[in-house]
């Protein structure tokens, strides 16, 4: 653990300021030891270069069972052992998996972050830290966040990452939802398909509120996104049966729980929409919106095919929600027609969600 962490941690369970004691030194800071909390007495475990900054208490216990569940997610698909030249050092940029899309809108987020470089970010929910190295190469002080420290597929696997990037951030095991920081701590934080694991949504994204800047920026990337037709059970089974089977918290939540979460944590909504549907900047959103179903169109005589396609999902979708009493969302995030087209495909057809939520 590098010294300059210690001007940012703090207790998660008073908010006061850490004391360090060294057991060992290495990689120019504390490889083993502990932080001691200046103000309750705490004490959290630095492990192999990585402070354990999270309360070990009943809420902690799921999370412990879910770390372990990666581990052995990895094991079952047989990709828990890196390789000589691993491909968990490229991600994204890899060509298999499921990283094309990630890559894609990673892309997009560096794209609207617009970073400068000097913006301290966390990179909540980091798994290897992928992105943390990413944000440190254009300049960023990252911090990588996750609650798994194994050190094939967990923060253990960062060192390998910034030895071979020629880059440092700083990683630590804690909780998002009673996050080790003090308020307004930082400009981004960036999360890759992280909010529908979180075991409480709206407490997930008031501590990310809390530790974020005025003005700071919320960026979620390839968040599943339900209709509102559909059943989230039935679809977590289809989808993530394994995860659940290993105590891996799932949920798919509607684009009106993710909004009604936004709003209970004061974030308010910058842009939000289907990256799976995004092409470029000059994506046609209505007209996306209507060959899905998720607007209505009218009959198009130059495309009588897609129009009927249409009509046909727009009205079914909207028979199996009347009949499940299922409301769509209001969209006060929005005032243009782009914008409501977007939210139009995510509250009826789901998708990969791309949020970006500012705090005011």
């Amino acid at each position: 653990m590098r010294y300059e962490l210690l001007e940012i941690v703090c207790c998660p369970a008073c908010g006061s300021k850490f004391q360090a004691e060294e057991g060992s030194t290495r990689r120019g800071g504390i490889d083993e030891g502990s932080l001691i909390c200046t103000g309750c007495g705490r004490q959290f475990p630095i492990l192999k270069g990585i402070p354990q900054l999270y309360l070990d208490d009943e809420s902690w216990l799921p999370k412990k069972v879910e770390a372990q569940g990666w581990v052995e997610l990895h094991k079952k698909l047989e990709i828990y052992d890196p390789e000589e030249n691993a491909v968990d050092l490229s991600v994204p940029y890899v060509s298999d998996g499921p990283w094309p899309p990630i890559a894609k809108a990673f892309d997009l987020a560096l794209e609207l972050l617009d970073i400068s470089g000097g913006e301290r970010l966390l990179d909540l929910g980091a798994g290897r830290g992928w992105a943390a190295k990413h944000f440190a190469l254009r300049g960023c002080q990252a911090i990588a966040m996750d609650i798994v420290p194994d050190e094939n597929i967990g923060l253990g696997r960062s060192y390998a990452l910034m030895e071979q990037a020629q880059v440092v951030f700083d990683p630590l095991i804690g909780d998002g939802e009673k996050l080790p920081f003090p308020p307004d701590t930082f400009d981004i934080v960036f999360c890759c398909a992280v909010l529908h694991h979180a075991t409480d949504l709206p407490l997930f994204l008031k501590n990310v509120s809390h530790v974020l800047k005025s003005g700071g920026v919320l960026c979620a990337i390839n968040e599943p996104c339900l209709s509102i037709w559909q059943n989230e059970e039935q679809t977590l089974q289809d989808v993530a049966g394994d995860e659940l089977s290993l105590g891996i918290n799932e949920s798919v939540p509607t684009f009106g729980r993710y909004l009604s979460a936004l709003d209970s944590a004061s974030l308010q909504v910058v842009q939000a929409f289907p990256s799976d549907c995004y092409q470029d900047e000059d994506t046609d959103w209505p007209r996306v919106a209507q060959a899905k179903g998720a607007m209505w169109a009218g009959f198009d005589y130059k495309s009588p095919i897609r129009s009927l396609k249409g009509s046909a999902g727009y009205l079914a979708r909207r028979s199996i929600a009347l009949a499940r009493r299922s409301a769509p969302p209001a969209y006060h995030h929005v005032s243009h027609e782009d914008g409501r087209a977007q939210a139009a495909i995510l509250t009826w057809c789901g998708g990969e969600l791309f949020l970006l939520a500012r705090k005011p």
